[in-house]
């Protein structure tokens, strides 16, 4: 125990900026509720002219204004406002990556949080998304709105895997592919590549909305169900793509899903994994280690991987060559890549 008495107490900083956090995901909120980013897509503008366009106060605007600067979503020079990088890709509703749907989600989300510690004294989830009916209910909304939130990774590995270089006959299967986050890129790199997607038949909607969204529609086809109960078919893919699937399935059905993907690539064909990896400790990065707790909350069996463990299981897959690729500005990078012998 630590008492005052013994030594000059550390401040508690790091408890504090946690705390707090919640105090910059009401900034973002708000400002995307109010849409304080729009003024500024044409140039720098002030807070009195950010003010006027959003039907705000100018006091008031002003300190929120200067609250996104201090969070990095703005610049300020000269008493003008202008938008950081992240903000115009990812806060403008005109920008095709817009991330507000996702905000706005994530606060729903929230919901279950509140039943953790009912969820450690019991052992289990608050709600189980990864049943079907469930799951059918559950993702519609949710693949729609976190499409941003890959695909910037999503373009890096249709570069990775040199997409734009695969053959005529070039096949592409995306299991559990919500939106087709990471199957769209592949089909804009190289514009004779087929994609077939196996998902839920209401996800799958949604999966045709963006891949007609994208000029795409005539190059995707669709395999409606759990992937579990739908015919694969044998040395056909070039290419196939789980996209932040196996934390949803634990770690049995994961072996059997990268068994499966194994039968389903050609000869020579890659794999390409999307997750939030856990350091071989377990002790990070705080992202893996914080939705392995959604995943406490959301599924009976879900969870994250090591790398290790990652390899590990690719390994008894058959797979061979198992790394983890680069992404410049992204030290934890979230995709590992493997390949089938041949």
């Amino acid at each position: 125990m630590t008492t005052v008495k013994e030594k000059i107490a550390i401040p508690p900083l790091k408890i504090t900026q946690i705390i707090h956090s919640t105090w910059a995901i009401q900034v973002l909120r708000t400002g995307l509720e109010v849409d304080v980013f729009t003024p500024l897509e044409q140039g720098a503008q002030t807070a009195e002219a950010v003010a006027e366009k959003a039907n705000t106060n100018v006091h008031a605007t002003e300190i929120l204004l200067d609250a996104l600067t201090s969070i990095a979503l703005l610049s300020k020079s000269a008493g003008k406002y202008a938008l950081s990088e992240d903000a115009r890709i990812y806060l403008l509703p005109s920008s095709d990556l817009y991330i507000g749907q996702y905000v706005q989600r994530a606060q729903q989300m929230e919901a279950c949080w509140t039943g953790l510690a009912h969820t450690l004294r019991t052992g289990k989830p608050s709600e189980e998304v990864n049943q079907d009916k469930v799951a059918e209910e559950f993702f519609p909304a949710l693949t729609e709105a976190i499409f941003p939130m890959g695909f910037s990774f999503a373009q890096r590995l249709s570069e990775e895997l040199k997409a734009a270089q695969l053959g005529a006959d070039a096949r592409v299967l995306d299991v559990a592919a919500g939106a087709a986050t990471w199957s769209i890129p592949f089909a804009l790199d190289n514009k004779t590549l087929k994609v077939d997607v196996i998902d839920f038949p209401p996800i799958i909607e949604v999966t045709k909305k963006f891949a007609r969204k994208y000029g795409a529609s005539d190059r995707f086809s669709y395999m409606a169900g759990n992937w579990r109960n739908v015919s694969w078919q044998r040395d056909a893919y070039d290419v196939v793509l789980l996209g932040h699937i196996l934390h949803s399935e634990g770690k049995k059905l994961s072996e059997q899903l990268l068994q499966r993907c194994y039968e389903t690539l050609k000869p020579g064909g890659k794999l390409a994994i999307a997750e939030f990896i856990a350091n071989d400790e377990r002790s990070g990065p705080p992202m893996a280690m914080l939705f392995g707790v959604n995943m406490l909350l959301h599924t009976s069996e879900g969870c994250v991987f090591t790398e290790a463990e990652l390899t590990d299981m690719l390994k008894k897959a058959g797979f061979e060559g198992a790394y983890r690729m680069k992404v410049e500005g992204a030290p934890e990078s979230p995709v590992m890549i493997a390949k089938k012998p041949g």
